[in-house]
């Protein structure tokens, strides 16, 4: 199992290395723990018809890993979240740490900000 948690980190190292400039610019702060767990996909209804994806860090659109160091300055991603809607369009979560809270920021498929999930 230790084997098998080190190729996949080693592989994800990889995969971060070649990612866009501005993926580069979040901070991965994942465990181990929680890279095998956020690779899973899951599907859980939010509201009706709307489903849930969790993401790992270097899966977020460049768009939005653009403008998450423009709408939160030195901030950490620690989790994030695709949710599909009824009619096909995305929107996404992003957990952060910033300031020394942990805040959940709301994303369109633009990547424009659409302010903090409650």
């Amino acid at each position: 199992m230790k084997t098998r948690l080190l190729i996949l980190l080693f592989g994800i190292s990889l995969i971060s290395i070649s990612c866009s400039n501005a993926s580069d610019k979040i901070e991965d702060k994942s465990t181990e723990e929680s890279v095998e767990e956020v690779g899973i996909e899951e599907k859980e209804e939010e509201t009706p018809g709307e489903t849930k994806r969790a993401l790992r860090i270097n899966e977020i659109p460049p768009a939005i890993a653009a403008n998450v160091p423009n709408n939160y300055a030195n901030s950490i991603v620690l989790d994030a979240d695709e949710f599909t809607l009824p009619d096909g369009t995305k929107r996404y979560e992003i957990e952060l740490e910033y300031n020394g809270q942990i805040v959940r920021a709301k994303f369109d498929e633009l990547g424009n900000h659409q302010g903090l999930a409650e």
